[in-house]
C-alpha cells in the first residue's frame, strides 16, 4: 500500500476497489512466473469443502463411479451397506437412510424431528432450536424464523434461497431459530463490497 494509512475499513476497501485492475494484473504476472499454463487458468480447484471452485474427483473415485453405472444394482444393497457402516462406526442405536442431496437431508431432519406435529386440537406449539452465530449459519439456520429478529435478513445477498430474501424462503411453519453469538468471538464488519460507480471516488471499475 506504499505506506498509506487508512482512516477506517471503508477507506481501505474503497482503495482496494479502485486498485482492482492493478491487483489483477499483478496476479496474472505472478501466475505466469510460477508456470500456470493458459489451459489451467481459472480451472484450479483447491478443495471440495466450499461452494466456489471445487477440485475434481480423484481418479479412483471416477473409475468406481463409472464401473458402478454399468451394473444393475438394487438400491436396497446400497442402503444395507450404508446402515452397516453407520452402525459399525456409531453403534447399533444409530441408523441411516439415503437422500439425494445435503439440502434434502436438512429438510428431512428439520421437518420430521424439529417442527411441531399437526395432530391434536387447538393451535400447534412453537418450537425453537439454538444455532451458533457463525459463517455457515445460512445452511442449517435458515429453516426457522430468526430470533432475535435483527438477524432476519442476515444473508439476503448470499443466494441463500431461490427468489426469496434472507432466511424466509426455507422457513418451516411454527419453527424459530434462536441465533446465539459465540462467547469470545468477534463479529467485525469487513470485506470489500463492490462499488459499482467508483468513478464517484475518482477512479474507474
Amino acid at each position: 500500500m506504499n505506506g498509506r494509512k487508512f482512516k477506517n475499513k471503508f477507506d481501505l476497501y474503497r482503495f482496494l476497489d479502485l486498485k482492482r485492475q492493478e491487483i489483477f494484473l499483478e496476479l496474472k504476472k505472478a501466475a505466469k512466473e510460477i508456470g500456470i499454463s493458459e489451459e489451467h487458468k481459472g480451472k484450479i480447484g483447491a478443495t471440495g469443502a466450499i461452494s466456489s471452485t471445487h477440485s475434481t474427483l480423484r481418479k479412483e473415485v471416477i473409475k468406481e463411479v463409472t464401473e458402478s453405472m454399468k451394473k444393475v444394482i438394487n438400491s436396497a444393497v446400497y442402503l444395507e451397506k450404508l446402515r452397516d457402516l453407520i452402525k459399525d462406526v456409531y453403534g447399533d442405536n444409530y441408523d441411516a437412510t439415503p437422500v439425494s442431496t445435503c439440502e434434502a437431508a436438512l429438510w428431512v431432519c428439520f421437518d420430521s424431528l424439529v417442527t411441531p406435529a399437526f395432530q391434536g386440537r387447538g393451535d400447534k406449539s412453537i418450537v425453537r432450536y439454538i444455532v451458533p452465530y457463525e459463517r455457515h449459519l445460512h445452511h442449517h439456520g435458515a429453516y426457522g424464523r430468526p430470533f432475535p429478529p435483527k438477524y432476519k435478513d442476515l444473508f439476503s445477498d448470499r443466494g441463500v434461497t431461490a427468489g426469496e430474501l434472507g432466511f424466509y424462503g426455507k422457513r418451516l411453519e411454527n419453527l424459530e431459530t434462536v441465533i446465539v453469538p459465540l462467547v469470545g468471538a468477534k463479529y467485525e464488519v469487513h470485506g470489500n463490497k463492490r462499488v459499482h460507480n467508483s468513478s464517484a471516488f475518482g477512479g474507474k471499475c
